[in-house]
């Protein structure tokens, strides 16, 4: 369960899986299996398959509005020794959904371990969750559109220096000051005053332009 550590259980009811099958194979349903003794077969593998990848589909939605989850089918086991997700001592989180289809009646199960859990586990605590609905996305697009469209300040600065008042009231048309910076470093670019950005100045197209080069992710470490 991708970003997740370890790995978790997805657990159908053979009963349930036999009328699957036979649900999509063209049958009622009503047929009762032998299940005890019998593995399945190729082609049983694969229409289970499907539903264990619709089912995977789902629970991604349903955790969507939590932490979105990129769920993969790594694969499956029919001997429950074999399953072992997680050690005896650990705790894990178990969901059991009864299944009614009409003639066949069974189970899905999924186990979770709780360490898988550590990185969410403050959203987990939160007293109130709620699916994103329809008309919160076109909100939350509109008013992304909305801050797309704010104009804000952006400034390249060239360099710094310190003068003393006595130097700053002795400068006259033609003087030169020597600014902090060498003509191959890079600059700075502000945006509302916050520095966002690192580049180099120049021309294009007969303007003066700037060419950013680095973005600036933590101004105190970058």
């Amino acid at each position: 369960m991708d970003p997740f550590r370890g790995n978790a259980l997805l657990i159908l009811e053979p009963k349930l899986v036999f009328a699957f099958v036979e649900n999509f194979l063209g049958g009622s349903g009503a047929r009762n299996v032998r299940i005890e003794g019998r593995d399945f077969t190729p082609i049983e593998q694969r229409l289970i398959l499907r539903v264990v990848n619709i089912l995977l589909g789902d629970l991604e939605k349903a955790w969507y509005s939590l932490h979105p989850l990129k769920i993969q089918f790594l694969r499956s086991e029919i001997n429950p020794q074999f399953a072992k997700i997680c050690q005896p001592e650990d705790v894990v989180i178990i969901n059991r959904y009864e299944v009614d289809m009409d003639r066949a009646i069974g189970s899905i199960t999924t186990c979770i371990p709780l360490a898988n859990l550590d990185s969410i586990k403050s959203k987990l605590t939160t007293s109130f969750q709620r699916e994103q609905s329809e008309e919160d996305i076109l909100i939350r697009n509109r008013v992304v559109d909305n801050i797309k469209d704010v104009g804000v300040d952006f400034r390249v600065r060239l360099g710094t220096v310190s003068l003393n008042v006595a130097d700053i009231m002795a400068l006259e048309v033609g003087d030169v000051v020597q600014l902090d910076q060498r003509r191959d470093s890079m600059l700075p670019a502000f945006i509302e005053g916050e520095r966002k950005f690192m580049g180099s100045p120049g021309l294009h197209r007969g303007n003066l332009a700037y060419l950013i080069k680095k973005r600036v992710i933590d101004p105190v470490k970058d």
